[in-house]
Parts: C-alpha cells; structure tokens; sequence
C-alpha cells in the first residue's frame, strides 16, 4: 500500500498561510544514556549511520500536472539518536530516487529540501523542520562524518531518473521524545512543494525497523551452592558481561568477582573463605517465547564455564610477625540450566517511530541450573542461579 502524498503550493500562497512552522531552542542537556558516545568522542569517533527499513514501499505517484515523481529509497539515524535519542550531534538520512517527467531538465540542490515533523494535523504550531546539511547525486557515502558534509547539487534530464542523498542535522526541543509524522519535502520544476511522508505513527504500518544493537552490557549476582563432602562451599559473585545476538542464540563473556565460604572441604584456609577472580562464558538457545517486541518474555537453555583463581583470606598477621605465604588455587566451573529472559532494550524514545525486526538483548534474564566445579584436587556438583540486568 502506498501512502498518500501532495504536491503543495510554495509558500506564502493560500495553501499553505494556516501552517506555521517553529524552530525549537537547543537545550544542551548531560543524559546518563549519553555516557556511552562521550566515550566514543573522547577517542575521536563521531556518530555513524545506521539503516532502518521503511516497513511498507513508500512513493508519490505524479498528478496530472507534476514535473517530478519522488520515491523513497534507504534511511539512515545516526547510532546516537538510537541509543540516547534526539539531540546535538544527531542526524538523518534519506535516499530518494526522482524521476523528471518534464520536458526540460530539472535542477535539484540539497538547500532546497526540508524535512518537517508534524506532532498533529489539528496542531500546525508544533510542526517543528529539520534543515539540510548536506546532499549530492547518489547514495549516500560509506563512511561519511557530519563534519563531512556539503550541500550538492545534480540535473536531471527528462525522462531519467537519478538518485539522490540529503542529510538532515537533529537538535534537542522539549518534546522530543514523542514520535511524529516525517515528510520529506522537496520542489518541482514549476517551485511547488513534493512532499514525501516517510514515517506516520498514526498508521501503525508505516514505521522503521531496524536491526538491535549488536552489544549490550549485563551486571549480575549470582549464588553457587556446592553439596559435595570434598567441597562443600557457598559462593556469593557479582559479575559484568558483555552480550550479543546471534539469531535465536545469545552468547557473553565477562568478569566474575566472588566470595566463597567453605564449611567441610579440601580447601585449606584458616578462615574457610576464599576470595576469587576469573572469566566466564555462556551461550543461550532461547527456542521459545511471547508478547511484544516491546516487552517479550523468552525461554531457553543456557551452557558455560568460568576459570578462576580463589586466594584464601587470611587472619591478621600479629604484629612482629612475618605475614604467611597467600595459599592460591586455581578452579574451572561448568554450568548449565533453564533462562527465562524478561523484556528486551529497546531504541531510545525518539521522534522517529523506531521498532527492532529482530530479537534484542533481554533487560531482566533469570537462571537457574546445575555447576560443577574443579578445584584442589577436588570436584563438588550444586545448584547456580543469578539474576542479570542489562543496559
């Protein structure tokens, strides 16, 4: 189904003196959600284009008397405005194909275009523009930096159809999280206004889709219970991890601080506690699941180890005394059970109506399972669980 389009008067005539567009004041604002890309700016890299999908074709079919039709091809966001949302630093991206259906050839500049956000068609005083800040005949450059930007232009011929990029430069307004309509507007030959709506929260069918965010971040604490006579322990860990998707697979690797308390064992400590520091992995096969994208509930099984190393924690030393030697062990884990993943991390509150097209990251995962560990000389078998936020 395509949407519905116009050619418009140009303005200061009748058809357009009852729609008033304002331009918001930037408010600089400090998010926590923008200490991710303050780190990216610190080492010199600035935001970079990501594709989204128009979830239905979108086009404007010429009227009887229209010099050009217009239709859109890819859109980009940069990756800020989907991690933190709208504000400095920020931009989109259009990619449209135009065909000249004139007779004379047809002159296109990126200064031109505009690309207005209207919140309601019953409130024109909040339509709020985006203006141009660079474009040229093609699509749009691998790579491009918004310190890169120019505003190009390209011709036309009739009866010929070329492509064509336009970047747009984001900025933060009070209200900037709620989703509006996006029209992309551009002149005809005769310097009436095409406008090309690529994205209506209001119909739900049009609306950009995008692939999750590759890596996301999981603290956890986790309870290990070890019920063998050669080690019977209790361990008390907090752990930070790294994860990614993998179609209906979820792999981490991470951190794992622990406290490890060992009532009967093999383990020698005169305080029978052990502190200790290692690495883990798991992987997820989440094989079922329901609810929206925007709150799923999903279920899987979960396999992984850690490798580790426990320093028993000594008394103190009396005074005059020379402090013993630390008494180390190294110790593997392996562990595998059932996960139950609560809802997912979502895109940033935007005025774009953003949506994943595939499975993201979950924000709540509990697990729960059998371990088996190896330390000493010893292996004791328990129950693990932990419960992981994600950000």
């Amino acid at each position: 189904m395509s949407a519905t389009h116009d050619v418009l008067p140009r303005r200061g005539t009748t058809g357009t003196t009852n729609l008033r567009v304002t331009t918001a004041t930037v408010i600089v604002t400090r998010r926590a959600a923008l200490l991710t890309f303050g780190l990216a700016a610190a080492l010199g890299c600035g935001p970079s284009f990501r594709a989204v999908r128009l979830s239905q074709p979108v086009s404007m079919s010429p009227m009887t008397d229209a010099t050009i039709s217009v239709e859109a091809g890819r859109v980009f966001l940069t990756d800020n405005i989907v991690g933190a949302g709208m504000g400095e630093d920020t931009a989109l991206a259009v990619e449209l194909g135009i065909t000249n259906a004139g007779r004379e050839p047809y002159a296109l500049s990126a200064a031109s275009l505009s690309c207005w956000m209207e919140l309601a068609p019953d409130a024109p005083g909040e339509t709020l523009s985006l203006s141009p800040s660079g474009g040229g005949e093609g699509a749009l450059p691998e790579d491009l930096g918004l310190d890169d930007l120019k505003l190009g232009a390209a011709t036309i011929p009739p009866g010929e159809t070329r492509r064509y990029w336009v970047v747009f430069r984001g900025y933060r307004y009070d209200g900037s999280d709620v989703p509006r309509k996006i029209t992309v507007m551009l002149p005809d030959a005769r310097g009436r206004r095409v406008q090309l709506v690529i994205a209506d929260p209001s119909r739900g069918q049009l609306r950009w889709e995008m692939k999750p965010s590759g890596t996301s971040y999981v603290y956890g604490l986790e309870n290990t219970s070890l019920l063998a006579s050669g080690l019977s322990a209790t361990a008390v860990a907090a752990t930070i991890s790294f994860v990614r998707p993998a179609g209906p697979l979820l792999w981490d690797a991470g951190l794992t601080s622990r406290t490890l308390i060992e009532p009967q064992g093999n383990l020698s400590s005169p305080t029978s506690a052990f502190m200790g520091s290692g690495v883990n992995g798991h992987l997820t096969w989440l094989f079922t699941g329901w609810g929206a994208w925007q709150d799923p509930r999903r279920v899987g099984l979960f396999a992984g180890g850690e490798a580790q190393a426990l320093i028993a924690i000594m008394r103190p030393t009396p005074a005059g005394q020379m402090p013993p030697k630390p008494i180390l062990y190294g110790a593997l884990s392996v562990e595998g059970g059932l996960e139950l993943d609560i809802g997912a991390l979502r895109p940033a509150p935007s005025p774009f109506p953003l949506s994943w097209d595939g499975p993201a990251p979950p924000r709540w995962s509990i697990r729960v399972g059998y371990t088996h560990w190896f330390a000493g000389g010893s292996n004791s078998g328990g129950i693990v669980s932990s419960l992981r936020l994600a950000w």
